[in-house]
């Protein structure tokens, strides 16, 4: 514990009881719980191939994941680019699998990647960064349209 700040580091998950004693022989017991950033080591995403201007499905699942409502932090990348979107609602996942669509239509035909940066569950307010299975890449084809002759 740093003793300027009353802040802990290094503390595991679970309950603990802490004393804080006072010169006096005052002291304080106050019980807490640390909660765990949801376990993402078991984690893949895929995504179908689409045409332009429509909205991607985001697949992703989990073996390691608890099932939780979470809000999912993303980037896309390549032919088409955003940064920093988190999905519009949290998404309720059950395991092992969950889908989102992207928040925004695809416009531009070519090789597009998603990639999930984090997940946040919604309830402790955890958050775990993603760093393997995370990225999914696919072609967004152009759009056709059937030419008549006359």
């Amino acid at each position: 514990m740093d003793p300027s700040s009353g802040s802990w580091t290094g503390v595991a998950q679970g309950t603990a009881v802490i004393e804080y004693s006072l010169s006096g022989g005052c002291s304080s017991f106050v019980t807490v719980t640390v909660d765990a950033g949801p376990n993402v080591s078991m984690f893949s995403t895929s995504t179908p191939y689409m045409y332009a201007g429509g909205f991607e499905v985001v697949h992703f699942s989990s073996t390691t994941l608890p099932s939780a409502t979470y809000t999912i932090s993303y980037t896309i990348s390549g032919a088409n680019t955003s940064s920093g979107i988190a999905i519009a609602a949290p998404l309720a996942f059950t395991g092992p699998s969950a889908s989102f669509l992207t928040s925004a239509p695809i416009g531009s035909p070519g090789i597009t990647i998603v990639t999930i940066n984090s997940i946040k569950n919604t309830t402790t307010g955890c958050i775990s960064a993603l760093s393997s299975g995370n990225v999914a890449s696919f072609t967004v084809n152009p759009v056709v349209i059937p030419f008549a002759c006359h």
